[in-house]
């Protein structure tokens, strides 16, 4: 019996094709992390892998690093501090001295663990190292693993925005293992809840009513509650990715729903005060309140919706916060087209629309009703 029999027969596997040089082998499971040095083809020479990771992670890295060792690899590990402040192009400089010394090559292997921080970081050192090397996605947080861990987006910070600074880089190999996921802090499992329920409101109706109806298990980090949802995420974000790798056709774009009032309220308080999915949850409340003032979606449909969304406990808006700072920085979205805003909303419960030109007086009222709501909590 090999390992991979040995700790479950239920691995669920998906598969990015993208062309011949441009795919990703996707794993879900519980307990699958071990089995990557089984996995990864040995195709160089010089077998070699190096494992950036989040220090909080150490005892997992130590031992990943271990069972690659063990298997015949040259394995490096970087151990890294990780929080927002990490993706930083100052920050990564280090990190390509460090690929230097490792005698990194065109044929080695980054390995990213950790949370979305490091994806993003990681995934663009290996987008960028030596004009782009393979690397690997090993997603530790529940967002991660149904959002930031796929699709290849990779980048890091500017001042004026989050996430302006990066590259497409497909990972060759995600693995999405829910035992990573046993010591996660309550606030980033609701972050992770988040990203989940945006797939239901922008993709299926049905599997937002079943989200909510076993919110308290995945709140619980129920094993089969997690990995069932996890590989319904993983499908979705990977349907769109293939039909739009690089947000040109408008396919992909969808999933940016919530993330443009998100990304500003994050980019306001310096990137640390609210997790990516907690800022994403206040987005798509947002959105759903512009929809409602649009016309676009019922207000029956747009209370539930957000009623759905307020079970989910989040930290309050700071007051310093004002709907004129919001305003400034929705500027500086990627959606936007010279000085058009494009917002992702709704017309109903699994029926997303991409819209230009909406009034502004429209938009401030509706960041004006989620300021009203959210800084009394």
């Amino acid at each position: 019996m090999n390992s991979a029999e040995q700790i479950s027969t239920a691995i669920q596997s998906l598969q990015l094709s993208l062309g011949p040089h441009n795919s990703s082998e996707i794993r879900i499971g519980e307990g699958i992390l071990k089995l990557l040095p089984e996995w990864l083809p040995k195709d160089s020479a010089d077998p070699h892998v190096v494992l950036v990771a989040d220090a909080f992670l150490s005892a997992q890295a130590e031992a990943l690093q271990a069972a690659f060792l063990a298997q015949g690899w040259r394995a490096d590990l970087i151990q890294v501090p990780v929080s927002e402040a990490f993706k930083d192009l100052e920050k990564l400089m280090p990190l390509y001295g460090q690929l230097l010394e490792a005698k990194t090559h065109r044929r080695s292997w980054l390995l990213a663990l950790g949370g979305g921080v490091i994806g993003d970081a990681a995934g663009f050192l290996a987008a960028s190292y030596m004009r782009g090397i393979r690397w690997v996605s090993l997603p530790s947080t529940l967002l991660a693993q149904v959002d930031s861990g796929l699709g290849g987006k990779t980048g890091v910070n500017h001042p004026a925005g989050k996430n302006l600074i990066g590259a497409f880089h497909q990972p060759r190999w995600v693995l999405c293992d829910s035992a990573l996921l046993n010591s996660l802090p309550a606030r980033d499992v609701v972050s992770g809840l988040g990203e989940m329920l945006k797939y239901g409101l922008i993709y299926d109706a049905a599997f937002f009513d079943w989200l909510m109806a076993h919110l308290q298990d995945l709140q619980a980090l129920d094993t089969d509650c997690l990995v069932a949802a996890i590989g319904r995420c993983v499908d979705f974000k990977l349907q769109a990715v293939a039909a739009d790798e690089r947000d040109e056709s408008g396919v992909r774009e969808i999933l940016n729903f919530g993330h443009t009032v998100g990304h500003a309220l994050e980019s306001l308080i310096d990137y640390g005060y609210y997790r990516h999915g907690e800022a994403v949850i206040l987005g798509m409340w947002a959105a759903i309140e512009i929809s409602a003032r649009s016309g676009l979606l019922a207000e029956s449909c747009a209370k539930e919706l957000q009623n759905s969304l307020e079970k989910l406990k989040l930290p309050p808006i700071p007051e310093i916060i004002t709907d004129n700072a919001i305003w400034a920085k929705l500027r500086y979205d990627k959606k936007a087209e010279g000085s058009s805003l494009r917002l992702i909303l709704l017309k109903n419960l699994g029926q997303p629309v991409v819209v230009k030109d909406t009034p502004v007086t429209l938009i401030r009222e509706a960041i004006q009703a989620l300021l009203k709501r959210f800084q009394a909590l």
